[in-house]
């Protein structure tokens, strides 16, 4: 599948740091999805420097940080592979957690206006081009998905006998995900 990449806006920064848009869908990609739509989250917001305002465009990525390995190694490098760029890295030792973050005019528009990624959780819903990938690129963005918002338990009555979760806001994300990955 290859995107329409006329609504992508690069900011100067953007083009000073090399940002690549991707042009098609990729595992890759798919996976980086998968991670976004459980754990991550866009926004755009305006702020003020002194008369001035400006937009300012981010994304982050939240975890536990058991994870600070995953975190830091896999999901940077997935994400340096897809946009030629890497994430910051804070700890907030308080809350155990470790949060990604990128601020990027171009690859906020790429998320949001071409992907579908809204900024509210509550309304979030697996994007339209992977419900209309390949199995493989389906499998990929679960694994996305499954390392951000699964766990695995054991059941042990009557046998003792492995059981997935996943958790979500969205009813529509919950919906999708039963129907499209049995």
């Amino acid at each position: 599948m290859e995107f329409n990449l006329t609504k992508i806006k690069f900011s100067n920064n953007d083009l000073k740091s090399g940002i690549k848009i991707p042009k098609i869908l990729t595992k890759e990609l798919a996976e980086f999805l998968g991670i976004m739509i459980g754990d991550g989250h866009i926004g755009k917001y305006k702020n003020k420097l002194g008369k001035n305002s400006y937009l300012h465009y981010e994304m982050n990525i939240c975890g536990n940080i058991k994870d600070k390995n995953y975190y830091k190694t896999h999901v940077n490098n997935l994400f340096f592979e897809i946009f030629n760029t890497k994430f910051n890295f804070f700890t907030i030792k308080k809350k155990n957690a470790i949060i990604l973050r990128k601020d990027s005019k171009a690859i906020y528009f790429f998320l949001s206006k071409i992907i579908g990624i809204p900024s509210r959780k509550d309304n979030v819903s697996i994007p339209s081009c992977i419900l209309r990938g390949s199995k493989k690129v389906k499998s990929y963005f679960l694994k996305g998905f499954a390392d951000a918002d699964f766990c695995l338990t054991v059941k042990y009555k009557p046998n003792k006998y492995p059981v997935i979760h996943g958790t979500s806001k969205s009813k529509t994300l919950i919906t999708q995900s039963s129907k499209n990955f049995k």
